[in-house]
């Protein structure tokens, strides 16, 4: 049987170059004739590697939270102590969100902001995507609670807290704040959470 022509470009590119226009221009706003000029491909291409728009935008998503998501996820584990755990999972949204080189602000947030347009399936993934970010919240206030740092049933009311800044952070930057500015709200968010004290 003969095998089907070699795909004459970088998969993984083209694949971020898309990532990249559905995070700047939104899921909706974007059209197939957009996105092939991004990828440097014809539609013909785009159905074969990818499926349809739908399809693209999910395995976007994926690369999205792979990429930017887990880095993010993983400085909630740089720091024994859960309060500078937190100003470094902030603080590395604050490196994505004011990057020259990426799109502004997040690309999770940036569509839920939106969710009445989007169609049923893009919103459940994007809901599932921002629930795994306070998912991975509380799985490391839960260790604070362990080890004393927090009062028990804070750990809920915190995650839900903190899990809610990302955005607050992403429309900052959406509005023209730069890294020094998001660096000085996240100092203000942090004074919900004085250091030595778990009653707040």
């Amino acid at each position: 049987m003969p095998r089907g022509r070699p795909k004459s470009f970088d998969v993984d590119d083209a694949l971020d170059r898309a990532m990249r226009v559905f995070w700047r221009r939104g899921y909706a706003a974007t059209s197939l004739d957009q996105l092939t000029r991004a990828m440097g491909i014809h539609r013909p291409s785009l159905y074969a590697t990818f499926g349809d728009k739908r399809a693209l935008f999910l395995a976007a998503l994926d690369r999205y939270v792979e990429r930017h998501g887990a880095r993010c996820a993983a400085a909630l584990d740089g720091t024994a102590d859960a309060r500078e755990a937190v100003r470094a999972f902030l603080g590395c949204l604050a490196d994505q969100f004011s990057d020259a080189g990426l799109p502004c602000g997040c690309f999770i947030g940036g569509h839920l902001a939106n969710a009445e347009a989007l169609e049923p399936e893009v919103a459940e993934r994007l809901a599932a995507a921002a629930s795994a970010t306070e998912g991975f919240l509380r799985a490391r206030l839960e260790r604070a609670e362990i080890d004393g740092e927090l009062s028990a049933g804070e750990v809920g009311r915190r995650a839900r807290y903190v899990a809610s800044l990302p955005h607050a952070l992403s429309a900052a930057a959406r509005r023209g704040a730069d890294r020094a500015e998001l660096d000085d709200w996240i100092e203000l968010a942090l004074c919900a959470w004085p250091p030595g004290d778990d009653q707040v």
